[in-house]
């Protein structure tokens, strides 16, 4: 009498099938996964620029009359960035993580527009400039996180 044989295995093509099935599933887990971080990044960007924003409409609000012209930016950085503007006298106003540097352009007496700018390397080696904006209206321009 001939015994089945139970310990059969796996073939070739069922491990390729497994292979390209976990190959498909880390592709699309990776794309979310950059596509979360850099929402992120550009969180620290919204925090800084909506911080920014307050301290303007705080500063029109105190000047008689109101005008946006002497507003200037707080420095919302810390850590290194911070201790950097504090010991070089750089005038240069970054968000929370220090990863943006933060611009209100040249404010009129009823406008103003605060910009986050940021410069990074992108997967292929190349720098890239990324740049998110809010005017005193409430407008924004740039890849705002949703």
């Amino acid at each position: 009498m001939h015994q089945p044989h139970l310990n059969r295995g796996v073939t070739l093509l069922e491990l390729m099938v497994v292979v390209f099935l976990i190959g498909i599933l880390s592709l699309v887990g990776w794309n979310y996964y950059n596509k979360q971080l850099n929402d992120a990044k550009r969180g620290d960007a919204v925090n800084a620029l909506l911080r920014a924003a307050a301290a303007m409409q705080q500063c029109y609000a105190r000047q008689v009359p109101h005008s946006y012209i002497d507003c200037s930016l707080p420095n919302f950085g810390s850590g290194p960035c911070s201790d950097k503007n504090r010991a070089m006298g750089d005038t240069t106003i970054y968000s929370p993580k220090c990863a943006w540097t933060l611009n209100n352009g040249v404010p009129t007496q009823n406008r103003y527009t605060l910009s986050a700018t940021r410069s990074f390397t992108d997967d292929d080696g190349n720098t890239q400039i990324e740049s998110l904006s809010l005017d005193n209206l409430g407008r924004k321009t740039g890849p705002w996180p949703r």
